[in-house]
């Protein structure tokens, strides 16, 4: 039997709003590699453009084990990379 985690990363967050199908999350910390890697490699080159990540993302992307909520990885990866293009389209457009 496939581990029903496999596809999925533990995240720590904050709920800022929810509705009966999304909920928008302050992300705290994730324990995916290729998501921190992606921003600390955008921090680098743009500091404080990764703060506040604010998203939006479907409550069937979730799944709960005991106290710990995991998220499915390549969602959130793609959700994080569309936010971070378009602020730092929002920033090059300001400048």
């Amino acid at each position: 039997m496939q581990d029903d985690l496999y596809f999925h990363k533990k995240i720590d967050f904050k709920i800022l709003r929810e509705t009966s199908k999304a909920i928008l999350v302050q992300m705290v910390s994730c324990n995916s590699h290729k998501v921190n890697i992606y921003l600390s490699t955008i921090e680098n080159n743009n500091p404080g453009i990764t703060s506040l990540l604010e998203l939006w993302f479907p409550k069937s992307w979730f799944k709960k084990r005991g106290e710990n909520f995991y998220i499915w990885e390549k969602g959130f990866f793609l959700n994080i990379k569309k936010l971070i293009e378009k602020r730092q389209n929002k920033n090059r457009t300001v400048h």
